[in-house]
């Protein structure tokens, strides 16, 4: 019998009797995990049918519907794990992120603080929340959370991009660039760091090293769209308008709304006011 055959039969043995609530909760998890999300979620579903107080269950059930974007039954599920078990940290701040996804910012941030209060050292709590600050411009306290998610775990590469982020929109270009190099030290590999951190540079006046972002967040994404526009406009800032023709045309053909007859009336008018 074929190792499939086996796995098949197991399947049926299992389907043919009643299981567990932990059976098909692990059930649940393994398809979870293959991103077979409607038999996941039938399966935790199952669970709590056996076992109508399985927190687990229901957290895991809310994640999967997060994934599905049906956000308020992922609400609902995280609710109820919440009143089972209070002290869960993570589905307070699970319930935050899709409170968050609704556009309800407020609930976003008092679940976050909640998450904080029941673990104090929570890192994505806090990030969390400085998140949701930053989407209501209080950056200020942004970035006191992202400084204290990033004292509890200083490997968060993603606080750093955003409390980097948040520096950059209160025009703290040094600091934003600071913050950016450690993210980027953190994923090399990240293209949106490098972009970012291109941005900052340009706000500088640091043309060299912004085209040298640009560039590797290019490497990186050979697709993103935006920089390519970007790196355009710092070649027509540097004079070098052929570089940033060919930026642009790049941009329009990968999907950003580039207005190229703007564009290359604007370089026409740059090029006669240096001629006379």
């Amino acid at each position: 019998m074929s190792k499939n055959k086996r796995i098949s039969g197991k399947n049926v043995e299992m389907k043919d009797r009643k299981c567990s609530a932990n059976e098909y909760f692990n059930r649940g998890k393994t398809s979870y995990k293959q991103g077979n999300l409607l038999i996941a979620i039938s399966d935790y579903t199952k669970a709590i049918e056996v076992n109508p107080r399985y927190a687990k269950a229901y957290y895991n059930r809310g994640i999967a519907y997060d994934n599905q974007r049906k956000f308020a039954r992922a609400i609902s599920d995280y609710t109820k794990s919440i009143e089972i078990n209070p002290n869960d940290a993570a589905a307070y701040y699970n319930r935050g992120i899709s409170y968050g996804k609704q556009g309800n910012l407020p609930q976003t941030i008092s679940d976050c603080t909640k998450a904080i209060e029941v673990n104090p050292n929570d890192a994505l709590g806090y990030y969390n929340r400085g998140y949701a600050y930053s989407k209501q411009d209080k950056l200020a306290r942004a970035i006191s959370d992202y400084t204290k998610a990033i004292e509890i775990n200083p490997s968060y590469a993603d606080a750093y991009h955003q409390r980097g982020y948040a520096y950059y929109l209160q025009c703290k270009f040094a600091r934003a660039i600071s913050d950016y190099t450690k993210a980027i030290e953190i994923h090399p590999n990240d293209a949106e760091g490098y972009c970012d951190r291109g941005d900052a540079y340009r706000e500088k006046g640091k043309l060299a090293h912004a085209i040298s972002d640009y560039t590797k967040a290019i490497e990186i994404n050979p697709s993103y769209a935006n920089v390519y526009y970007w790196r355009g406009l710092v070649y027509y800032e540097k004079n070098e308008h052929s570089k940033a023709w060919t930026d642009m045309c790049k941009a329009k053909e990968l999907g950003y709304p580039a207005n190229l007859k703007l564009f290359a009336k604007r370089m026409k008018i740059s090029e006669k006011g240096r001629r006379n």
